[in-house]
């Protein structure tokens, strides 16, 4: 058993930047198909989130440190995620089925928005326990 004062002291970076860390795997991973984004569809997702950015400036400050990366993922499944340093995925199920405005795509766009900038993720430390022989 290891005492709590033995266990490495993680800062809040050192979590981020291993979570942020997460797409490139997630994206290198042959089994995952990414749907090809054009520049002007790029360039939409980021005007959405920096009007998003700039109508909620009290709740997210504008920080140039880390630009916005989306991804569309090829599956008929419907969800949405995001990871530290603003980079979001969106699967191409959810445009098709719910994304029939706007609206639709800022309001859950916002949620992943506030969760990236304010790195609101699970955080926990896991030590792996084994016996001796």
């Amino acid at each position: 058993i290891i005492e709590n004062d033995k266990i490495p002291n993680l800062q809040s970076a050192d979590y981020r930047d291993h979570l942020a860390s997460l797409s490139e795997t997630l994206i290198e991973n042959p089994t995952i198909k990414l749907v090809k984004v054009d520049s002007k569809i790029t360039g939409y997702l980021n005007e959405v989130f920096n009007r998003i950015i700039s109508n909620n400036e009290l709740l997210l400050k504008r920080e140039t440190e880390f630009k916005p990366r989306f991804f569309i993922i090829d599956s008929e499944v419907p969800f949405i995620f995001s990871l530290p340093k603003n980079q979001f995925f969106l699967s191409k199920g959810l445009i098709k089925k719910y994304f029939k405005n706007e609206s639709l795509l800022i309001a859950a766009l916002t949620y992943e928005i506030i969760k990236s900038k304010r790195e609101i993720y699970y955080k926990s430390k896991i030590i792996p326990a084994f016996q001796l022989k």
